[in-house]
């Protein structure tokens, strides 16, 4: 946490600033506020001298309101291999993806997944819907705001969709891993075709360790056959 977080200006303190009174108080908080922008103001300065292609990204998050990149979205299997990536323009909401990722995943192994796990950003009653029409068994998507119905309330509590939670929350693990281990927290080639050759290299690396791992998991025989 930085020095200026435990610091506010009062009211009383900007009438006196206002008035050219008790300027050397205030000086540290006001040169804390600055440099704390110093690296925002850097990006944006970068991106408008070198040609943009980062987004500007808002997350609802305290610590990085604004936040200089571009989303990437990934679907995972049970298997723990990314079956599905794509590097998003601007800031588009989330529930967007769930209908695309169904026919993506339908395209891929021909039949809808059996559980569809997510956030409750992804969160709409049409895609509950579409789930259930596409023949997805398992709808773990919790509902955003609203008051939930008893029906949905039980729901939400039953076995089947914290289980699927647990599924879901496999994805943050692979995104830590990606981030850490796989290189994809930082791009550092410019451009926006470079920036999509980055991810996919992050992604190959992380599908290839995966496979890896899991044909070592198998009996010898079963190895040998793979």
């Amino acid at each position: 946490m930085s020095r200026a977080a435990d610091r506010q200006i009062s009211f009383a303190d900007w009438e006196l600033l206002r008035q050219g009174l008790r300027l050397e108080p205030l000086l540290p908080t006001i040169s804390d506020f600055l440099e704390e922008r110093r690296d925002v103001i850097e990006q944006v300065r970068c991106g408008l001298t070198r040609g943009p292609h980062t987004d500007r990204i808002k997350r609802g998050k305290v610590q990085t309101p604004i936040e200089f990149g571009h989303k990437v979205f990934l679907s995972e299997n049970a298997r723990g291999l990314i079956t599905r990536y794509e590097v998003l323009d601007g800031n588009p909401v989330d529930e967007q993806h769930v209908i695309p990722s169904l026919q993506r995943h339908r395209r891929a192994f021909g039949h809808a997944p059996e559980l569809y796990g997510s956030d409750r950003g992804f969160f709409s009653e049409e895609n509950v819907t579409s789930c259930k029409q596409d023949g997805v068994k398992v709808v773990c998507i919790p509902q955003r705001g609203g008051t939930k119905t008893p029906e949905r309330e039980a729901y939400e509590r039953s076995s089947e969709f914290k289980d699927g939670q647990r599924f879901r929350a496999g994805i943050e693990g692979r995104i830590s891993v990606l981030f850490r281990g796989r290189g994809m927290k930082r791009c550092l080639a410019e451009g926006r075709e470079r920036f999509d050759l980055w991810v996919a290299a992050a992604v190959l690396a992380n599908n290839l360790m995966k496979i890896a791992a899991l044909l070592t998991r198998r009996p010898s025989r079963k190895r040998k056959a793979a």
